[in-house]
C-alpha cells in the first residue's frame, strides 16, 4: 500500500527510490489538486492541475526538510524545461529564521522567482498569536520582498460546522495560532493573503485511512496554490500574459478584508484570496506597463523591508525618520528587453492613512533606484502597536491597487514602576479575540512571572498565553513563551519564563476560538532581576568562582543557589577534509554552475553508552539564513552501519549510542570552493549526558568553600544589593564519582546555575549556562607504592628490556620467523616465572584456535602457562576483602597472571571442542574428551565467570560440545553484541539453525548488508 517513486541518475549509477516521509504532503496535494471525477465534491482546487512532487523532508532527520534538499528542488525546477515547466509551487514546510538580510537559500530563490518566472507560495507557519513569528520561507532571508507569498490560515462558520462540529459558530477569524506579521529581523511584512487552513481530503493508502482532516497553514498554502493555479489556467486559455509580478499584484489589489471582531490585521496579510475579482483584475490590466516589474523597497540603514520602531527607539521625545530607496526590477533582469528598460516609466502617488506618517506626495519611476524620506511622528500615540502602510499608485490608474508598500509598525510601550515592576489587566475577550500587552523590560530584568485568573462563575474557558521579545539575530522560538490554559470558574494558572533585559515583552492573552462564550480574566505580569553578575559562567578545576548575585529590581527571597552539570562536552578535530565537486545530476545548477560539497571525518569513542548530541555550533542553528546550503551529518558505529543523523538543529538530534568506536561524516556544500576550504578543519562538539548530574557546592563565604562547611541557603534580596556566591570546584579523587567518567584535560563539563528553582516552571527560567573546565585528571593509584630507591636503574633497565622482547613476540606475529622464535626462547631460558607466563600468551595471541596447524602449539603453549601460573596464590590472593588495597606493582603482576591463565584455558578449551567434533588432528582429539573439556572449564570458574570476556569463547564451544545449544547462543549472542562483526553474527546464525530457528538466521542474512555495509551511506 506503499506508493514510491522510482528516478535514475548519473547515466544510470544512481537509483533513487522515494517514499512519503509522512501522510502530510499527499494530503497538502489533494488540496490543491486531487481529482475525483466520479465524486467531484471530493475534488482539490484545482482538479486538473498536473503535480511534480519533490519530496525535501528526509526520513533521516524526522522528516525535517534539509538544506540539500530544498537546494536539489529549485535546481530540478530552474532545470526541467526540456520535460515540463513548473508554473507554481506550493511549499508546507518551514522553519524561524535569526536574520533575513543574508542566507544562501534566499540567493537561489531569487534566481528561481525573479529569473525563472515561478511563482512560489508558502505557509506562514503556526507560531502566532504573537507578533514577530512569520517564519521562512515567505521571509526568506536574502530573499526580495515578495518574492514568496505567504499564506496565512483563517478558519470559517462553514468550516467549524463540517470539520470541527462546533455547536455554535462564530464569525470568521484568523486561527489563534497562526503566524503574525511583522518579521522582527526586518520590520517586513510578509503575509501575503490568507486562505482556510482546514480540510477533510486524502492521505496515502499506508494509513489505511481514505481521508484525514488536518489543519495549519500548511493546509492554507495548498489552498491558495491550487486557487492561483486555475486563475493561470484561465490566464492561458484566454492568451493573456502575466507575470509572476503581475499575479501577485493582483491577488493582493482584490483581497477581501476580514472585518470580524476576531480579526487580526497582523494575520492575513492583505485579505482572502478571492480567485475572481483576481481574475478580473488581470484581464483589465495585463497590457499594464509595469507588468514584468516589480518594486523593492528597502528601508536605511540596514536595508530593512519595513520601518520597525520597537527597541532602542525614543519615541516620546523625537520625531523618527528614515529613508527609503524603491528599486525597479524586471523579470529575469539580466535578459529583459532593453528597449523596455529605457522606456519604462510611471508616475506614482505615495500615500499613507495614518496622520502621524509623513510622506511625499510623489515619486516617478524608472528602471533605476528612487529615494523619499518617511517621517514617524509616534510621540502622540497611546500604548500598544500601531501599524500602517506607505502605498505607491499609478498616477494614472489608481484603481490598478498598490504597485508596492513600504509597512510601517510602531511599538509604544507600557512604563512599569521601577518600584514596583509590575502590570495588571482586566480584560473581557470573545472567542479568537486577542489582547496585547507591551512592556518596557529593564536592563537588569532577567524572568517574568505571568499570572492568568479566571473571573467567571459559570463556565470553563481556554486561553493562549504568548510572550515573545524581538531580539536581534535571534530566532523568535528562542525568545517566546507559549502556554494554553484551562480556567475553571475563578481559577489561576502562574508560570515563570526568562526574559532578555532591555528588550521590549509582547505578553499576548488570547481566548481560543473553539473557546465559546466571553469571558472575563485579569492578568498580571511582574518582572523578577535576580541574576548573576555576568550571563554565561565558567570556572576551572583550579579555582574556587567567586560570582556576585543581585536583584535590581524588587526585593525577593533567593532560593538556596545550586550548579547541576549534566554534561560533558568534548571537542573533536576532523581526520580528513575533502572538497570536491558534486557529481550526482541532482547538484547541477543552470548555466554549468557547479556545486561542491566538503566532507569532513571525525573519530570518537564512547567509553559508556548514553546519549550523545553532536553539535558544530560554527553553523548550528541556521538553516534558510545560513550561508551554505547544507550541514548534515550522519553517524557510523565501527562497522560502517548507520546509525543516527542530524542537521541544523542539534538539539533536535541527540541520540543513545552504545560503547565503541564512532565515525561522523559531515556534508557542507557551496557553490564557491574558497568558502569551503576555510571550514577545513572546523571543529565538532559533542555532549554526552551524564548518566547522573553532578553538583557543584556553592558558598557566600570564601572560607567555608575552601574547608567545605556551611553551605549556600536562602537569601534575602532587595534592590542594590550585590550577594558574594563561591562555587568549589569538584574533587577529582579516586573515590568521587568524577573518577568514574572518562575525563581528560580539555573536556568541559556543562550546566547551569540556578537561582529560583521554586519559581521556575520551565527549564530556561532563573537558569544560567555554566561551564566547568577539567584538568589533568590524576591517575588511580593502590594504598602504596613501592620505593623506587630500592630499584637500581639496571634492574629498571633489564625489567624494560624484557618487557619490550615480550611485546614483540606478539606484535611480530605468525610471521615473526626465526625472530619470533629466537625471542621466545631466549625469555624462556632466562625470565623468572611471571616472563614465561607471559611470554607463552603472548606466543598464543599469534595461533590461530580455527586452524589445524596450530591446535598443538596452542595446547603445548597453554598448558606451560597452565603450569607456570601459582593457582593456589591467585585464589588466595582474590579471596581477600582488601586485594585491592594491595601494593600496586603486585596487584597489576597478579591481574596479569589471571588475564594469561584464563586466556590460556580458553584457548585450549575452544581447540580441544574444535578438534572433538572434527576429530582432527590426532594428536589433540585424544585429548578432546567431554570429561577433559568439563575439567578444563571447572578450572577456569574458579577465577571468572563464563560471561567474562576472556572466557566466553570457550563457553560457547563448551555449551554446544555438551547438546547446550540455548545457553551456547545467550553466550554467543553477547560476544555479538560486545563486538558486532561478520563473523560473530554468522556464529549467531549457526546456532538458530542448530535450535530449529532458521527464520532467525534468515532474517539476520537477509538484513546483514544494513548492519555491515561495505561503504559508507552516501551523504
Amino acid at each position: 500500500m506503499m506508493a514510491f517513486g522510482v528516478n535514475v541518475y548519473s547515466d544510470g549509477n544512481l537509483l533513487s527510490i522515494v517514499t512519503p516521509s509522512s501522510s502530510h504532503g499527499t494530503h497538502v496535494s489533494a488540496i490543491a489538486a486531487a481529482c475525483f471525477p466520479d465524486a467531484p465534491e471530493k475534488n482539490g482546487m484545482a482538479p486538473g492541475a498536473q503535480i511534480v512532487s519533490i519530496n525535501i523532508g528526509d526520513g533521516r532527520v524526522g522528516t525535517m526538510e534539509t538544506g540539500t534538499a530544498i537546494v536539489r528542488a529549485m535546481s530540478h525546477l530552474m532545470t526541467c524545461s526540456a520535460h515540463y515547466t513548473v508554473d507554481l509551487i506550493n511549499m508546507s514546510y518551514g522553519e524561524h529564521s535569526r536574520w533575513s538580510d543574508s542566507g544562501r537559500l534566499g540567493e537561489l530563490a531569487n534566481e528561481l522567482v525573479n529569473k525563472h518566472g515561478v511563482i512560489w507560495c508558502a505557509s506562514a507557519g503556526n507560531a502566532g498569536p504573537a507578533l514577530n513569528t512569520i517564519g521562512a520561507p515567505p521571509n526568506l532571508p536574502a530573499a526580495t520582498p515578495g518574492t514568496i507569498l505567504g499564506i496565512g490560515a483563517y478558519v470559517t462558520p462553514p468550516m467549524m460546522e463540517a470539520c470541527y462540529g462546533m455547536r455554535q459558530c462564530v464569525p470568521t477569524m484568523p486561527y489563534t495560532w497562526t503566524s503574525r506579521d511583522p518579521s522582527g529581523s526586518s520590520g517586513g511584512r510578509y503575509i501575503t493573503v490568507c486562505a482556510p487552513g482546514c480540510a477533510i481530503t486524502s492521505v496515502p493508502n499506508y494509513t489505511l485511512q481514505g481521508c484525514e482532516q488536518m489543519n495549519g497553514t500548511s493546509m492554507a498554502a495548498p489552498n491558495a496554490t491550487g486557487s492561483i493555479a486555475t486563475l493561470l489556467s484561465c490566464l492561458k486559455g484566454l492568451g493573456m500574459e502575466y507575470s509572476v509580478y503581475s499575479v501577485r499584484r493582483a491577488i493582493m489589489a482584490t483581497a477581501e478584508t476580514m472585518n470580524t471582531p476576531g480579526a487580526d490585521p497582523f494575520a492575513v496579510g492583505s485579505g482572502m484570496l478571492r480567485v475572481d475579482k483576481a481574475l478580473e483584475h488581470l484581464k483589465q490590466h495585463h497590457c499594464s506597463v509595469d507588468k514584468d516589474v516589480t518594486f523593492i523597497a528597502t528601508v536605511a540603514p540596514n536595508e530593512a523591508h519595513g520601518i520597525y520602531l520597537r527597541d532602542g527607539v525614543d519615541l516620546r521625545s523625537r520625531v523618527i525618520e528614515r529613508a527609503v530607496s524603491v528599486k525597479t526590477q524586471f523579470v529575469n533582469q539580466d535578459a529583459a528587453d532593453p528597449v523596455k528598460q529605457i522606456n519604462f516609466s510611471l508616475r506614482c502617488v505615495l500615500t499613507c492613512e495614518a496622520s502621524w506618517v509623513q510622506v511625499a506626495k510623489y515619486v516617478q519611476h524608472m528602471n533605476s533606484t528612487r529615494n523619499f524620506a518617511v517621517k514617524v511622528d509616534a510621540r502622540s500615540l497611546p500604548e500598544g502597536v500601531h501599524a500602517t502602510s506607505i502605498r505607491a499608485f499609478d498616477a494614472d490608474q489608481p484603481e490598478r491597487g498598490a504597485l508596492f508598500e513600504v509597512p510601517v509598525t510602531v511599538v509604544v510601550p507600557i512604563q512599569l514602576d521601577a518600584a514596583d515592576p509590575q502590570l495588571e489587566r482586566t480584560l473581557s475577550l470573545q472567542p479568537g479575540q486577542l489582547q496585547r500587552l507591551f512592556i518596557q523590560v529593564p536592563d537588569a530584568a532577567s524572568s517574568a512571572a505571568v499570572t492568568l485568573k479566571s473571573l467567571e462563575q459559570e463556565k470553563d474557558h481556554r486561553f493562549v498565553i504568548h510572550a515573545l521579545q524581538a531580539v536581534p539575530h535571534m530566532s523568535s522560538k528562542s525568545c517566546e513563551f507559549y502556554k494554553m490554559a484551562g480556567l475553571a470558574p475563578g481559577t489561576s494558572y502562574s508560570e515563570t519564563f526568562k526574559i532578555e533585559g532591555g528588550h521590549i515583552l509582547e505578553v499576548v492573552v488570547c481566548k481560543y476560538w473553539t473557546s465559546l462564550g466571553s469571558a472575563d480574566v485579569s492578568v498580571t505580569v511582574s518582572l523578577d532581576g535576580l541574576r548573576p553578575s555576568a550571563p554565561t559562567l565558567a570556572m576551572t578545576a583550579a579555582e574556587v568562582l567567586r560570582l556576585d548575585v543581585s536583584d535590581a529590581l524588587r526585593a525577593t527571597e533567593m532560593a538556596a543557589p545550586s550548579v547541576i552539570l549534566k554534561g560533558q562536552l568534548c571537542t573533536y578535530r576532523p581526520s580528513s577534509a575533502k572538497v570536491a565537486p558534486l557529481v550526482d545530476d541532482r547538484d547541477k545548477l543552470p548555466d554549468g554552475r557547479v556545486i561542491y560539497g566538503l566532507t569532513l571525518t571525525y573519530g570518537f569513542n564512547v567509553a559508556k553508552g548514553g546519549e550523545v548530541t553532536p553539535d558544530f555550533q560554527f553553523l548550528s542553528d541556521t538553516l534558510y539564513e545560513s550561508e551554505f546550503e547544507s550541514q548534515m551529518w550522519m553517524l557510523f558505529d565501527s562497522n560502517k552501519q548507520f546509525i543516527a543523523a542530524g542537521d541544523a538543529y542539534p538539539s533536535k538530534y541527540s541520540v543513545r549510542v552504545d560503547k565503541g568506536e564512532y565515525t561522523l561524516l559531515m556534508r557542507i556544500r557551496h557553490e564557491k570552493r574558497e568558502l569551503l576550504e576555510k571550514l577545513s578543519d572546523l571543529s565538532l562538539q559533542i555532549t554526552f549526558k551524564l548518566s547522573s548530574e553532578l553538583k557543584l557546592d556553592t558558598y557566600y563565604r570564601y572560607n567555608d568553600a575552601l574547608t567545605g562547611t556551611r553551605r549556600a541557603g536562602t537569601a534575602q534580596m532587595r534592590p542594590g544589593l550585590r550577594l558574594p556566591l563561591y562555587v568549589a570546584p569538584l574533587p577529582l579523587s579516586n573515590n568521587n564519582r568524577t573518577s568514574k567518567l572518562s575525563l581528560s584535560a580539555g573536556h568541559v563539563l556543562v550546566g547551569n546555575l540556578t537561582l529560583q528553582p521554586t519559581r521556575a516552571a520551565n527549564d530556561k527560567a532563573g537558569q544560567f549556562p555554566f561551564r566547568y573546565m577539567i584538568p589533568d585528571v590524576p591517575r588511580k593509584s593502590g594504598a602504596s607504592k613501592p620505593d623506587k630507591e630500592k630499584t637500581s636503574k639496571q634492574d629498571e633497565y633489564q625489567n624494560a628490556l624484557k618487557d619490550f622482547k615480550i611485546m614483540w613476540i606478539g606484535r611480530l606475529g605468525a610471521g615473526g620467523g626465526d625472530t619470533a622464535t629466537a625471542l621466545l626462547e631466549e625469555v624462556l631460558a632466562n625470565g623468572e616465572r611471571l616472563d614465561r607466563i607471559l611470554a607463552n600468551s603472548a606466543k598464543l595471541q599469534t595461533l590461530d584456535t580455527m586452524q589445524e596447524k596450530d591446535a598443538a602449539e596452542i595446547v603445548r603453549r597453554a598448558d606451560a602457562v597452565i603450569q607456570d601460573v601459582d593457582r593456589a596464590r591467585l585464589l588466595t590472593y582474590y579471596g581477600r576483602k582488601n586485594a585491592s588495597t594491595e601494593d600496586q606493582s603486585v596487584k597489576n603482576d597478579m591481574e596479569r597472571e589471571r588475564s594469561a591463565l584464563l586466556d590460556a584455558i580458553s584457548r585450549k578449551g575452544v581447540v580441544l571442542c574444535e578438534c572433538a567434533e572434527r576429530k582432527q588432528p590426532a594428536d589433540v582429539f585424544s585429548m578432546a574428551t567431554l570429561a577433559n573439556i568439563q575439567d578444563l572449564m571447572n578450572s577456569a570458574l574458579e577465577f571468572a565467570e563464563p560471561t567474562d570476556a576472556k572466557l566466553l569463547p570457550f563457553s560457547v564451544r563448551h555449551a554446544v560440545a555438551h547438546g547446550r545449544f540455548g545457553l551456547a547462543l545467550r553466550y554467543q549472542q553477547k560476544i555479538a553484541d560486545d563486538r558486532p562483526s561478520v563473523d560473530n553474527e554468522q556464529k549467531v546464525c549457526e546456532l538458530y539453525n542448530k535450535l530449529g530457528w532458521s527464520f532467525l538466521s534468515d532474517h539476520l542474512a537477509r538484513s546483514r548488508t544494513v548492519r555491515f555495509p561495505a561503504q559508507y551511506r552516501p551523504m
